[in-house]
């Protein structure tokens, strides 16, 4: 049976390992605009987590929920 978590992969049941926090940009690349959206738009930051025995790459959101 699988652990469900962060610190055992979903895939393997392996450790996983935290790599850190991490921006993500947010928004997309426009043919008119060009990257007009990505400026506007910010970035997500997030925990990384890979797995030491498959390589899986999990990542978890770096701020408090909201409820929403």
């Amino acid at each position: 049976m699988y652990s469900v978590g962060k610190d055992h992969c979903l895939r393997c049941s392996g450790k996983m390992i935290c790599r850190g926090a991490e921006q993500i940009q947010l928004g997309k690349t426009g043919f008119f605009f060009g990257s007009l959206g990505n400026l506007m738009s910010g970035a997500l930051e997030v925990k990384v987590y890979t797995c030491q025995n498959c390589g899986k790459i999990e990542f978890y959101c770096n701020e408090p929920s909201d409820g929403s």
